[in-house]
């Protein structure tokens, strides 16, 4: 499985508590940051994208809250929190904190078995005590 990891430093993905109603399901409602990732697998391939942002002292920040705005039409997808390493490249200023474990939310596409062409999902993301909410798409072109 591939995984790509996204510091919240980096990009504008937010957290809070996951409460379905509290997530607009229209992208144009609150949308203060958005981003299109392009993204190309392999047919039956999982690909899995971590959120996270970590404090100075290496502690986790806040963790976002992500929820699912528009599903895939041709895989499934699974958004959970958990533990992990964020993934800072050598010389940032949080390099030092890669060996720390942090909370961290992830998403991870599965791409149908068989299935040849484009698959799009949109996650919305919020932090808690913010009342704004970032979108990312996800755009995954699926070969054989």
């Amino acid at each position: 499985m591939k995984l790509k990891n996204i510091s919240l430093s980096m990009m504008a993905i937010s957290s809070g508590l996951l409460i379905a109603g509290c997530q607009t399901a229209d992208p144009k409602a609150t949308k203060t940051g958005s981003g299109v990732e392009t993204i190309s697998i392999k047919s039956g391939q999982k690909f899995g994208y971590t959120f996270y942002k970590v404090n100075p002292d290496c502690s986790s920040a806040k963790v976002p809250t992500l929820k699912l705005i528009s599903k895939p039409s041709h895989g499934t997808i699974v958004i959970s929190q958990g533990y992990g390493h964020s993934a800072y490249a050598a010389g940032h200023p949080l390099s030092k904190c890669n060996s720390h474990r942090i909370l961290m939310a992830s998403v991870i596409y599965k791409a149908a078995s068989g299935f040849v062409g484009t698959d799009t999902v949109t996650i919305s993301g919020q932090v808690a005590g913010n009342d704004s909410y970032d979108y990312v798409t996800l755009r995954f072109n699926i070969s054989k």
